[in-house]
């Protein structure tokens, strides 16, 4: 498997299911793991005012639209961006 050696941490995408061999491997040797959202909370988000775009279509575009606005007004930060 891709565990050798053992990650401090593995995040699991809402599209891995059971049955999975490494997330089996991941739940069997009780490897510390986190879905994709909980890292966005735990990691990326404390302490910073976010804007987070969701739905079924069109997330990517208008993140893309939302950070040339803020780029094109002068605003600095960070984008993170996630396209599937």
């Amino acid at each position: 498997m891709n565990l050798q050696p053992a990650p401090d941490l593995v995040v699991i995408g809402n599209i891995i299911a059971r049955g999975n061999p490494e997330l089996e491997e991941v739940l069997d040797r009780k490897i510390l793991y986190r879905s994709m959202p909980e890292i966005l909370e735990e990691v990326f988000l404390p302490e910073r005012h976010s804007i987070v775009v969701s739905g079924t279509h069109g997330k990517t575009t208008t993140t893309a639209m939302l950070a040339w606005i803020f780029h094109t007004a002068g605003e600095t930060g960070r984008i993170f961006l996630w396209g599937v």
